[in-house]
């Protein structure tokens, strides 16, 4: 961590893994990106594996990760779009070789696609995990910018996102992102306040990642923040968005 301009700590993260070819986690590439990423960025808190790689075994790649944390170039790395198979691995792995474990999972992770829930933030708890969910507003869905049936802007993250166009032409599910949108201005927030605020208040969630392209954006972080969390909301959002 290093001071900002006024004063503030910040933390930088990047991830290695992916190419234009698919997934890479050779050690040497690992090693490269970070030494890219440090000039870069001049310091790397948290280094992540952005993807598991078929072709490289934990045992190669694990090492690269756990000797970064020794020599001080990172504080700390993590594992992303990891299921709990994969996970429980690597957590095995570096076990086995005496390494430094990750100490980060960040997968894609909202109201939309709770698909974690059924065996990976169980793991991610019981073994002291942090947990980083990012498309905590499933590409501006939950953030009602389609409930009435608008069509996603050019470039915009639901023009291009693999799941929202399925989710959009999903008559049923748009139906129940529209009582969603009700039942948040019943409480007097919008739909992107309540759905952080439903993470802010989970259990196995650390902090959700926020990417937002206007500042206008920023105010369902402000929402979410100030929002005092009703637990009876837990169980209607349980009925509106069944674990799938």
């Amino acid at each position: 961590m290093e001071p900002d301009a006024s004063g503030q700590l910040h933390r930088t993260q990047t991830k290695t893994g992916v190419t234009a070819n698919g997934p890479d986690l050779d050690p040497e590439r690992i090693r490269r990106q970070l030494a890219n990423s440090t000039k870069t960025l001049g310091h790397v808190d948290l280094y992540l594996a952005h993807t598991t790689d078929p072709s490289t075994p934990w045992e190669r790649s694990l090492p690269v990760f756990s000797d970064a944390v020794d020599d001080g170039r990172i504080r700390a790395y993590g594992l992303s779009n990891v299921n709990a198979i994969q996970l429980a691995d690597a957590l095995a792995t570096a076990d086995r070789l005496g390494l430094h474990r990750p100490e980060i999972v960040q997968n894609s992770y909202s109201l939309l696609d709770r698909s974690d829930d059924r065996d990976v933030l169980p793991l991610v708890t019981a073994e002291g995990l942090a947990y980083t969910p990012f498309s905590p507003l499933a590409n501006g869905i939950l953030a009602g910018r389609y409930s009435d049936g608008q069509r996603p802007q050019t470039g915009s993250r639901a023009s291009t996102a693999p799941h929202a166009e399925r989710r959009l032409g999903d008559a049923e599910l748009m139906d129940t992102v529209r009582r969603f949108d009700t039942l948040a201005a019943d409480h007097g927030i919008s739909p992107a306040g309540l759905a952080l605020a439903w993470l802010l208040n989970h259990a196995a969630v650390t902090a959700p990642i926020v990417a937002f392209s206007k500042e206008h954006h920023w105010r369902s972080v402000d929402e979410s923040r100030a929002f005092d969390w009703d637990t009876n909301l837990d169980d209607a959002l349980d009925t509106l968005f069944a674990i799938s």
